[in-house]
């Protein structure tokens, strides 16, 4: 039957391809397009032809998908053919096939689950009403709760502030106002708690405000430290960081001026019996002394700054950092050292007259390198030490070109180098120690910005939770949490005082370099053949092995020429290692090396 069917489908579908084969060449006469029927003689005959050759090859084509739709229906199973109508289906007729089964089970389990998804949806709103009643009931709770501690607080508060407990108070105050920030004082908190409550306790709060206030400015013109290091932390409780910060750097300016007060020597330290002969003798010793190296003046006032910001930051950045006390300490400590310390650095260079100093150096190398490369210099004046003018134009006539008169003797520039590295060894110090404080202040900072953004981010997610909101919200304000914290520039890159310590490494250079070369000038000095300058040279008495005549090796000669270069670069560069200065050590350390390894060969 199925063979029979598919040969009948078959000479169907060929016989309806024929026709389909003669419609189309009956269309080839036909104009293809309403366009190309414009084109013809008689336009209106050649668009009632294409409206029938379409009409024709319509009836065609559906006459194919008639003939193709039988034939799928003939090649359908036995199991799709028997199926039954259900819209001719009778109400006994006995449902036995699988198919048939198969959807009345369907029908039955969407039947199922649209009643189990109707009941779902009233169980959801159930569970969401018991959520919200929950949520209700915490509320409620969490503003009886708040109103409970409201009252606590003040009558503790009352107590404490009638005794003088400040420090109950100020704690008392500070929970008062971290309630306040979280948003738990709302309306019916409020009222469970009375009026009176939160009224006392706003009372409270400016009461203490001005009892600190009125200590704490006694404190700093007294200068009690004690009790400051007691209130300090008290003002972070009652939000009183800016007034505690402008108070605490009035007392830092106060103590670090009379640190660096100029306290006359006691003239009996041990305090034993002394006549007054003797006390005449110390005072009369006292007053010869004379004013100090500008050095020890120095470390004096570094040593102070550096007392006062290991003793005081700490504190100041822990009770005071949201006014930015740390920021503020370090900046009034440095530019009272910048008021102190540059004075005596101008004082330093106008009483040495470094700069002329440096000038005569830097013009007296020039020479010397001029005649330990060539033997002579070209005439040249200067200056002796009455006074005088002298001109020179052979190098013989005068061996330090001038060193000795312009600059000064090998001790003395020696000795006025020792106290230049010195002044520029304390001043690196202090400028290192400043840096480092600088970055740990900032770490602090970054610390104390991490845990502020944790604290945020821990409430918002909280409220979040709390209002069945779990998406992240990009407002500004959570942005914020997710922002790096930005270092803050306490302390410029360029001082005053970075300028002037520039100024003083360019005169120490200056004058190191010629004082390297008039060192070493022994080691330049050209001779003749014979070597026989008695000052550089010594006889190395080399016993001979012959007669008693015969005196093998009297021509052999010893120095210390060589020992005394490199004792010289020694010192030179390990003078200016010792300040700490990048600029000089690194200039000197390079002369030495050229001049050792340059001049000398040459």
């Amino acid at each position: 039957m199925a063979a029979v069917a598919a040969s009948s489908s078959s000479a169907n579908t060929m016989s309806t391809q024929a026709a389909l084969h003669t419609g189309d060449d009956e269309l080839s006469n036909v104009a293809k397009s309403m366009a190309d029927c414009l084109d013809e003689p008689d336009p209106v005959k050649a668009l009632m032809e294409l409206s029938k050759a379409s009409e024709a090859r319509a009836q065609r084509l559906s006459a194919q998908l008639l003939t193709e739709l039988d034939g799928l229906s003939q090649n359908l199973p036995d199991i799709l053919v028997d199926l039954p109508n259900q819209k001719t289906k009778t109400r006994g007729e006995n449902d036995s096939n699988p198919i048939q089964i198969a959807m009345a089970c369907a029908d039955s389990i969407e039947a199922s689950l649209s009643k189990i998804a109707s009941g779902g949806t009233q169980a959801s709103q159930e569970i969401r009403q018991l959520e919200q009643q929950k949520r209700e009931t915490d509320e409620h709770a969490q503003d009886v709760e708040t109103a409970v501690e409201l009252r606590r607080m003040s009558e503790t508060a009352s107590e404490a502030l009638a005794s003088q407990q400040h420090k109950v108070v100020a704690q008392t105050i500070r929970d008062y106002i971290e309630q306040k920030r979280l948003g738990r004082h709302t309306d019916r908190a409020l009222a469970y708690a009375g009026e009176y409550t939160v009224q006392h306790m706003e009372t409270t709060h400016q009461v203490l405000r001005a009892t600190l206030l009125e200590k704490y400015e006694m404190a700093v013109d007294h200068g009690d430290l004690r009790t400051l290091g007691e209130l300090t932390p008290l003002l972070q409780m009652v939000q009183m960081e800016k007034e505690g910060v402008a108070l605490y750097l009035r007392y830092l300016q106060g103590a670090m001026a009379m640190e660096w007060k100029e306290k006359p020597r006691p003239l009996n330290p041990t305090n034993e019996p002394m006549s007054r002969a003797a006390l005449a003798r110390e005072e009369a010793k006292r007053d010869a002394e004379g004013p100090k190296p500008p050095y020890v003046q120095m470390a004096r006032i570094y040593n102070c700054a550096v007392q006062t910001l290991r003793h005081h930051l700490p504190m100041v950045s822990f009770c005071l950092a949201r006014a930015d006390g740390d920021a503020a300490v370090v900046q009034l400590v440095h530019v009272q050292v910048e008021q102190n310390v540059v004075p005596i650095f101008q004082t330093y260079i106008s009483d040495r007259q470094l700069r002329q100093v440096a000038l005569n150096a830097q013009r007296i190398y020039g020479l010397m390198e001029q005649k330990f490369t060539t033997g002579s210099v070209e005439s040249t004046t200067v200056v002796d030490e009455d006074g005088n003018e002298v001109t020179t134009s052979n190098a013989l006539d005068m061996d330090d070109c001038g060193f000795a008169v312009e600059v000064g003797g090998l001790a003395d520039v020696d000795g006025a180098m020792e106290e230049a590295a010195l002044c520029l060894q304390h001043t690196e110090s202090y400028v290192r120690f400043l840096r480092h404080t600088v970055g740990e202040v900032n770490k602090a900072r970054e610390l104390r910005h991490k845990k502020d953004a944790d604290e945020r981010r821990l409430v918002r997610e909280r409220q979040e939770w709390a209002a069945g909101n779990m998406q992240k919200e990009a407002s500004d304000e959570y942005n914020d949490d997710d922002k790096a914290y930005q270092p803050v520039e306490i302390i410029p890159a360029h001082t005053q005082l970075h300028e002037v310590v520039a100024e003083v490494g360019w005169y120490y250079s200056g004058i190191e370099r010629c004082l390297l070369l008039a060192s070493m000038q022994g080691a330049f000095i050209q001779v003749n053949s014979s070597i026989s300058d008695p000052r550089q040279y010594t006889d190395l008495n080399i016993k001979g092995h012959g007669t008693s005549g015969d005196r093998a090796g009297t021509r052999a000669l010893k120095t210390s020429l060589v020992e005394t270069c490199l004792y010289a670069t020694r010192r030179a560069t390990q003078r200016a290692f010792g300040t700490g200065h990048t600029g000089s050590a690194s200039f000197t350390a390079n002369f030495a090396s050229d001049c050792l390894g340059g001049v000398f060969l040459e």
